[in-house]
């Protein structure tokens, strides 16, 4: 059976289980996407963790297993508590376990300057009623920010 008609038999399958809409179908009347980059600096904490990472990976990075090493770098820009040492000093809220509960909400902020910046930047879109949708690769992230939004109301 040639590959097109394999594939044509593979989408009469899975049409009944799938659904499948594009973005022009859908929305028509969406405004142009606008992408703003923003350089931010590092506060105190993760600097400090991007550090630790950086000299206790040293053989790793060295040898070229970058992988892993990188994606712990790109938590700790996100957000010092996306990593476990970050997390376990994280100040909750009334809490007996230290290592569980909600976090403390300004600390939740003022240790990442992504979220410091962030909260700026959606504090005056939201005062003009926009609406606005985030993207993160890390769901973590976007749990830490639903977090803070919902503490912000």
């Amino acid at each position: 059976m040639p590959k097109a008609d394999r594939i044509k038999h593979l989408h009469d399958l899975l049409k009944h289980h799938l659904l499948r809409r594009l973005k022009c179908d859908v929305i028509q009347d969406l405004p142009k996407k606008t992408e703003i980059i923003v350089p931010v600096d590092m506060t105190l904490l993760q600097r400090r963790l991007y550090k630790y990472i950086l000299t206790n990976n040293y053989e790793e990075l060295r040898c070229g297993n970058l992988t892993n090493s990188i994606m712990h770098l790109q938590k700790v820009c996100n957000h010092p508590y996306l990593m476990q040492v970050g997390d376990a000093i994280a100040p909750r809220l009334n809490s007996n376990d230290e290592t569980n509960g909600p976090y403390e909400p300004r600390a939740l902020v003022q240790v990442s300057s992504k979220l410091v910046v962030l909260m700026e930047l959606l504090r005056g879109l939201f005062v003009d009623d926009h609406r606005v949708l985030i993207f993160s690769r890390f769901t973590m992230m976007l749990d830490l920010l639903e977090e803070v939004l919902t503490n912000a109301r």
